[in-house]
Formats: C-alpha cells, structure tokens, sequence
C-alpha cells in the first residue's frame, strides 16, 4: 500500500455517509493533526470516492491543508467498498444512528433474529 498526497479538492466524500461528525468533533481531529501529523490517511477508491476519513477532510480544511495523505484501496469491489464503510462505524455510533432512526420515524428498531433494539444488544 503506497500513501499518496492528493489536493483536498479531488477527493469526493461518500453521498451515503452515516456517520455524522459535529463542527467540535472536527475541531478536535485537527488539533490533534496539528499537535501530531497526519498519521491516518483518507481511504479512497479508484475515483477519489473517500471510503473513510470524512473527519479527517473536514479537519484538514480547518488547518488550510491544500494536499492530505491517501491510501487507494481500488481492489475493493463495489458490494466489499460499501460493507467497509459500515465496519468503519464504531458500535456506540451505530447506537446512535439506530436512536436517530427511532427519533425520527417513530418506529421501533428490530434485529434480523426478531429482537428489538436496547441499550443492552
């Protein structure tokens, strides 16, 4: 895997991006850039399509950066790119996301095996 420093302005966030990172959140991610490195580079398909590190754009736009460090993982089919995009979200960010969801429709979260969504699962 080569990283490669890629203009902030080629990269495309994913349009179907779950997780939600608030202006405090990515204020902390760029202070930790600045106190650090940029030690995590973005994941990106073939077509600069970001996989993973929405946070770490958005933070780098904060400290002016023109070029951020990539990783390009085009051997990821299409279905593989999507599912490790889920795998990206930690488990109390899906919490979250599956309250939103709650929230916002009204409806009750149920699990594939017919249980519904708590705290506990």
């Amino acid at each position: 895997m080569n990283v490669v420093q890629k203009k902030i302005d080629l990269l495309i966030p994913y349009v179907n991006n779950a997780k939600i990172h608030h202006k405090e959140q990515i204020k902390k991610i760029a202070a930790s850039i600045k106190e650090f490195g940029f030690n995590n580079p973005i994941l990106v398909d073939a077509k600069n399509g970001i996989i993973a590190g929405h946070g770490r754009l958005e933070a780098a736009k904060i400290l002016d950066m023109k070029e951020v460090p990539t990783i390009c993982l085009d051997h990821l089919s299409d279905a593989q790119k999507k599912a490790y995009i889920m795998m990206e979200l930690d488990p109390h960010y899906c919490d979250v996301i599956i309250k939103r969801w709650q929230n916002f429709t009204g409806k009750e979260a149920v699990r594939e095996d017919g249980a519904k969504f708590n705290e506990q699962n």
